[in-house]
């Protein structure tokens, strides 16, 4: 039956203890027995010869280790009692710790654990406004679901202790009478459950029927590691002892090989003691979030971080950190039978440590980022002094072997990239990307990734024919390639997780901004990896709703001598790797629509924001050059894009020009989202506000204008153009001009312009800008330097 709240709560762990008394007693009765028939018997007959006396002889042996083993017994039992009545009771107290924390929380604890929303001491209309609360029921069930785990830790406790009470009087000892007293029995439950854990996962065979253990030992096992994965000093005991490395990359092959082609009925529960050896590693393996004197925790990656690092490798607890790490650097580039993967590549290949020890991480949680650094640095490392290590000729996507981690590189990014931080500190050009030493090592991780062999997989992915034999072999990109850094890219540059969508408001950090830095330089300093057939093609949507992101830093670039806001720290962009990368980006109608429809955004929130300021001044006739200046910088930027769009149409041939506009329109609705973020990035101003922008009014017009814009970017091949120059911009060209004109007038009137004379000299004025700087950008005019306005 299962175990209750109630129970727990009722259950009278002091009866342990007496037991535990009454089994000293035993014991000490045992010893003396024991000691009785070894002086009054076995020494009184000594120099006894004969056939009979052989005879007794041979069994007073066996009677005297039996009762010495029964004195042992006992008093292992009695520890065992007391053992188990420690753990009880820590593990009630834990139950109660939670039952607490809900109690403060607002909640009533009924006892059975259920929590309901506590509204005695309310008013009635408090109590009805908790009741009618959406959110009540959700944090209810929460509550419900922490106190039910919490009781599950003592009855995995009390299963624990009452399995190493079994095992202590069961006779193990190959001496004496067969079922006899255990003179081998462990009196401590730690002990027993780590020493338990080993020898069923040593015993493990992926060979055999439910993996060479019967179907209780399965849940043992289960039972074991995933009540203890928790436990450092368990956790690396138990690893240890199952061949370090090289033993737990065999086991978790062996889980895998069971639930994917051997005993797949227990498929759940082989995956499950799979979850829970990978949560073991995280715990064992796990690195100190070291703190400065302020008690804040130091950035991963600096110069401080570092040096603590090398002092904890010193300490017993690092220097067993360092010999995993050294020994996996070892077991990582083996090759491993393993039949699941074998099958999904028709015989061809054997996986590598590395991938099998990925393939474990990705299942469990709470591994330390310093961990997943080394790990990614040390499987670049292996890659390096042995290209091609990771090839396996066989489909692992989709729906075939979509479990197996082929690209342990890969696989590791994707896995910083649930913590922003940890990918920003990873991919960060300033990190050291060797702790280990005091030496400063230069980080060229993105370089590395981006020019960096991605090809896994192979041209044949079915059967091969009995006639003909197997197909061809030829290595190709996998259709999931990359997936783990661009993961880890979006991470690292925006601060959010990949499952985060545009929008969301978050400074960006030192760290964040030098990884967009580096990543423009990357891609810009070799646009080859961005174009139609490069690596990194297919990625481009993904690069424009990064650069969305940083809409201020981009137009910073362009125009230098004016202060546009930023979000968070700034990106320092080379304006020549810059105008690579766009032109090349945005010819993505993905990536175009959405970088420049937040463009628009930031330069209607920017410009929007001078007029009001501007609005308190006394002298009117700054808003010609306040105008120039605010929609400048975004002009060009609409100019960069829109030549990227003709080379997409005319070069490319990605796409007729409807169709180019119709996805770009579609990505383009991002627009509304980012505006949120342009104007919380203009209240980060020095003295800048929010609240002068009238919102609303203003994506309003930002949403119905950016689908005419789009259809109004019609570059055309040019016929009569100059001879530097590619293509017509004509009409693209005016569209940008009554683009400002338009915006430039509607912020005007909204910042408290009233003079009509001047809100049209002023949107004239704003208009020539942008044609200016829309030329400028589309290469229709290359007069680089000369047409920027005077700030």
């Amino acid at each position: 039956m299962e175990l209750t709240y109630h129970d727990v709560m009722k259950a009278d762990f002091a009866s342990l203890s007496e037991t535990a008394k009454a089994w000293r007693t035993m014991g000490k009765s045992c010893k003396k027995v024991h000691d009785n028939y070894r002086d009054q018997v076995r020494k009184r007959l000594t120099g006894w010869t004969g056939e009979a006396a052989n005879a007794f002889w041979m069994s007073s042996r066996v009677t005297l280790h039996e009762m010495n083993a029964a004195r042992s017994q006992a008093y292992k039992v009695a520890k065992l009692l007391d053992d188990a009545r420690g753990r009880l009771d820590a593990a009630r107290k834990h139950v109660e710790s939670v039952r607490d924390a809900a109690v403060k929380d607002g909640m009533k604890v009924d006892p059975y654990g259920k929590c309901t929303t506590d509204t005695g001491g309310m008013s009635d209309k408090e109590a009805g406004n908790i009741l009618r609360d959406p959110g009540r029921a959700d944090r209810e069930r929460e509550w419900t679901h922490r106190i039910v785990k919490a009781v599950k830790k003592v009855a995995d406790a009390d299963r624990e202790n009452m399995l190493a009470l079994k095992a202590a009087a069961t006779d193990t000892d190959g001496k004496g009478a067969d079922n006899g007293f255990n003179s081998k029995a462990i009196g401590d439950v730690d002990k027993y459950v780590v020493k338990r854990s080993a020898d069923l996962a040593t015993k493990l065979d992926s060979g055999k029927d439910g993996g060479g253990l019967s179907a209780g030992e399965r849940k043992e096992l289960q039972l074991f590691l995933r009540s203890n994965s928790d436990d450092k000093e368990f956790t690396r005991t138990f690893l240890n002892s199952i061949g370090g490395p090289e033993g737990t990359i065999k086991l978790t092959n062996a889980l895998n090989d069971l639930a994917h082609k051997g005993d797949t009925d227990h498929r759940g529960q082989y995956l499950g003691i799979d979850r829970s050896l990978s949560t073991t590693l995280a715990t064992a393996t796990r690195v100190p979030e070291f703190k400065g004197a302020n008690g804040k925790r130091l950035a991963l990656g600096s110069p401080e971080y570092a040096s603590r690092y090398r002092d904890w490798l010193k300490t017993d607890d690092g220097a067993w950190y360092h010999r995993w790490r050294e020994g996996m650097r070892t077991a990582g580039v083996k090759q491993y039978g393993m039949r699941a993967v074998q099958d999904a590549t028709l015989g061809r290949g054997k996986p590598r440590g590395y991938q099998s020890l990925v393939t474990l991480m990705e299942r469990g949680k709470g591994f330390s980022p310093q961990l997943l650094h080394d790990v990614a640095d040390d499987i670049r490392t292996a890659e390096k002094e042995n290209p091609g290590i990771w090839k396996l000729s066989g489909d692992f996507t989709g729906e075939h072997e979509s479990w197996f981690v082929n690209d342990p590189y890969d696989g590791v990014l994707g896995m910083m990239a649930r913590e922003p931080r940890v990918a920003a500190a990873y991919l960060d050009p300033n990190s050291d990307a060797d702790p280990t030493t005091s030496a400063v090592e230069k980080n060229d991780r993105l370089d590395y990734l981006a020019h960096r062999d991605w090809k896994m997989g192979s041209d044949f992915v079915g059967g091969q024919g009995a006639a003909d034999g197997p197909r061809p072999f030829a290595q190709v990109t996998d259709p999931d390639a990359h997936e783990g850094f661009e993961a880890a890219l979006k991470a690292a540059t925006t601060g959010r997780t990949p499952e985060d969508g545009l929008g969301t408001p978050i400074p960006h950090s030192a760290a964040n901004a030098r990884v967009m830095a580096e990543t423009v330089k990357v891609f810009g300093g070799d646009p080859d990896l961005i174009r139609k057939d490069g690596e990194f093609a297919g990625t481009r949507p993904l690069l424009g709703e990064i650069t969305a992101e940083y809409s201020g830093d981009v137009q910073r670039a362009q125009f230098p001598a004016h202060k546009f806001p930023v979000h968070g720290e700034g990106a320092e962009f080379d304006n020549g790797h810059l105008l690579n990368f766009l032109g090349t980006v945005g010819r993505d109608p993905e990536a175009y629509g959405t970088i420049s429809s937040a463009q628009q955004a930031y330069t209607a929130g920017h410009l929007q924001q001078q007029m009001n300021e501007l609005s308190e001044a006394s002298d009117k006739s700054d808003a010609h050059d306040v105008a120039s200046n605010a929609v400048f910088a975004g002009a060009r930027v609409e100019g960069i894009l829109s030549e990227a769009k003709a080379g997409a149409i005319y070069e490319d041939e990605i796409a007729e020009v409807q169709d180019f506009n119709k996805r770009a329109i579609k990505a383009g609705e991002n627009g509304n989202k980012l505006f949120d973020v342009a104007i919380a990035v203009m209240g980060e101003a020095p003295g800048g506000s929010t609240a002068g922008v009238p919102v609303g009014w203003l994506q309003e017009d930002l949403s119905d204008s950016f689908e005419n814009r789009v259809k109004k970017d019609l570059p055309q091949l040019a016929q009569r153009a100059q001879d530097e120059a590619k293509y017509d911009f004509e009409n693209s060209h005016a569209a940008a001009m009554k683009n400002a004109a338009r915006l430039t007038g509607d912020a005007s009137r909204h910042a408290g312009l009233d003079d009509e004379k001047l809100i049209r000299a002023v949107s004239e004025s704003a208009s020539k800008s942008a044609g200016l700087s829309f030329a400028d950008g589309s290469g229709s005019e290359r007069q680089h330097g000369n047409s920027h306005p005077q700030g």
